[in-house]
C-alpha cells in the first residue's frame, strides 16, 4: 500500500509495510508466562493441553525456528488461533513495541509534543 503527503516544501511519499503481530520470541515469552502463571511442570501442562512435551519444551528453550507443529502448541496453551499468532500488524511512520497499557494514540501524541 503506498499513501502520499503533501507537506510546505513537497511531497512525501510513505510504503505502508506490514510486521508479523508476534515474533517467535514474544509467543515464546507468552508461553513461558502461561506456563509460569500455571503453577505446572511441563508433563504436566503437556498433559492438559494435549500436546508434545519435546515441542513444548523446544518453545520454552526458544531452540527451533517455528515450524506448523510449535504454533499449534502455541494455540493451544494461549487459546489463540494460529490465525491469530501470525497475523501481521501495519507498520507506522513511528513504529515500536511497547509493553505499556498505553495505546499507540497516546504514545504518539507525546512523542509530538516532545518534538
Amino acid at each position: 500500500m503506498k499513501d502520499e503527503f503533501y507537506y510546505f516544501k513537497g511531497r512525501v511519499t510513505i510504503l505502508v509495510d506490514t510486521i508479523p503481530k508476534y515474533t517467535q520470541y514474544q509467543l515464546s515469552q507468552m508461553v513461558k508466562a502461561e506456563v509460569e502463571k500455571e503453577n505446572l511442570g511441563i508433563g504436566e501442562i503437556s498433559l492438559k493441553y494435549n500436546v508434545d512435551q519435546n515441542l513444548l519444551n523446544d518453545i520454552l528453550l526458544e531452540q527451533v525456528k517455528f515450524k506448523a507443529k510449535h504454533y499449534e502448541v502455541v494455540s493451544s496453551i494461549l487459546g489463540l488461533s494460529v490465525s491469530e499468532l501470525l497475523a501481521d500488524e501495519e507498520i507506522k511512520p513511528i513504529s515500536f513495541r511497547s509493553k505499556h497499557e498505553e495505546s499507540d494514540q497516546d504514545i504518539n501524541r507525546e512523542i509530538v509534543n516532545v518534538k
